[in-house]
């Protein structure tokens, strides 16, 4: 039996789709450990007041980079699709033309944040209003590794992805550190990180100069129709995970005392360590699925063996939040933050189950099954409502988090069993829900 079970394992590790989910993890896990050394970091120098600033206003960020997720979606999905046309010469031309597109989009996000600095500080319980102008720069640049992200990713070049992933934490911590150390407090994190999104781009670009060839000016406006629609259909869903994952940071800052709100700044950064890490699975996936799909090749095939690796790694990470919680909060932010550690194991069930949640959603969102989105939309109302009603103590946030991941998720996963059937995968693509027909 013994024998039997290690040759399962070695030939599950042999499967491709394996071998760069773990190509891929090792890459992302090397940049988690970059990124949680600068939320450790900044836990151990800031204030446990400017922590939960922090925090709140990277939550922020995220719900402002919304848009801009899901046309990173999208564009993964059509570069994986061009990629195996081998049509480079449009990739390059897309490229230049969406970085200026990136950059005017940030642009105008930075004027927004400018605008509305008094209304997000009174807000937020955020005294100094200039550290909007430093949050507005760093909104303002950091869409535009999504695109060098994007490319690697839909071009199935993992390790180059890898290597990209862990290279654009490692910079975000030198920089962003280096101007804490200097005396800049949180205008330093986020000037930093901004400086650092600069350097990753460049780099980026190198690292893709191999798949770029030259080109002659034509219309792309097919192919950027296309992503736009796809885009519009995945956006909800966008919105939803987002808000899912950031709403009750935010809600914290507003409700809750300074020193409270950093407490839970604490135990969110905590937990996501597992996030980071088992969403991995999910980054090989979906370009493999949409690419399988788009050919009309046997797609479940490679879900299957990812989708037991997904569940395995969630149910490993969680059963040690359970077991460690003293000792993880400890090791990563000290005695500061040991009021965290008692809620981590019930907020560690929320992310294990928001990972699968994901996880499940970028599947059929491969195979353009966008309308899975409605799950989310009451699922976020039913949050923020919740929150707001009951939020007496740290616990009855964590509560309310869990009670609506575990009801999405079985939402979800009923959703999938109407839609998807594991003795046919060709049927899957002749039933409606394309979203070019929303």
């Amino acid at each position: 039996g013994w024998f039997v079970m290690v040759d399962r394992a070695k030939a599950l590790i042999k499967n491709p789709a394996i071998s760069k989910t773990i190509i891929v993890t090792v890459g992302t896990f090397m940049g988690s450990i970059f990124a949680y050394i600068l939320q450790v970091f900044l836990g151990r120098w800031l204030s446990v007041s400017d922590f939960g600033t922090f925090t709140a206003l990277l939550s922020l960020y995220l719900i402002f980079g919304v848009i801009t997720s899901a046309a990173l979606t999208s564009l993964v999905k059509l570069v994986a699709q061009l990629s195996s046309e081998n049509k480079f010469d449009t990739l390059t031309q897309m490229f230049i033309n969406l970085s200026t597109v990136v950059l005017s989009f940030g642009g105008f996000l930075f004027a927004i944040v400018v605008i509305a600095k008094g209304l997000l500080a009174k807000f937020l319980g955020i005294d100094d209003v200039t550290l909007f102008y430093f949050f507005g720069f760093f909104v303002g640049v950091s869409f535009l590794t999504m695109l060098p992200n994007a490319y690697l990713q839909g071009m199935l070049r993992f390790r180059s992805y890898a290597f990209f992933a862990a290279f654009t934490q490692f910079m975000r911590l030198g920089l962003a550190a280096g101007a804490v150390m200097l005396g800049f407090g949180l205008y330093g994190v986020f000037g930093g990180m901004a400086a650092s999104v600069l350097v990753v781009y460049l780099v980026g670009v190198l690292l893709l100069k191999r798949n770029f060839s030259k080109f002659e000016k034509t219309d792309l406006g097919s192919y950027y129709k296309g992503m736009m629609v796809f885009a519009r259909a995945v956006l909800f869903t966008q919105v939803g995970m987002t808000l899912l994952n950031n709403v009750d940071v935010i809600l914290v800052k507003h409700f809750f005392d300074s020193n409270s709100a950093g407490i839970y700044a604490g135990m969110v950064t905590i937990g996501k360590v597992l996030l980071f890490g088992a969403s991995t699975v999910g980054v090989v996936m979906f370009p493999m699925i949409s690419s399988a799909f788009g050919k009309g090749e046997d797609y479940l095939s490679k879900f299957k063996p990812l989708l037991f690796l997904q569940v395995l790694v969630v149910l490993l990470g969680v059963g040690l939040f359970f077991i460690f919680p003293e000792l993880i909060t400890r090791v990563m932010f000290g005695p500061s933050y040991a009021a965290s550690a008692v809620y981590l194991p019930r907020f560690a069930l929320f992310v294990g189950s928001y990972v699968l949640i994901n996880f499940v959603i970028l599947f059929l969102l491969a195979i353009n099954k966008v309308r899975v989105f409605l799950l989310l939309i009451p699922a976020i109302v039913a949050q923020i409502v919740l929150i707001s009603l009951y939020h007496d103590s740290i616990v009855s946030v964590v509560n309310v988090n869990l009670a609506v991941s575990a009801s999405l998720l079985i939402g979800v996963v009923l959703y999938f069993t109407k839609n998807v059937s594991f003795s046919n995968s060709t049927s899957i693509q002749t039933r409606g829900d394309n979203p070019a027909e929303h």
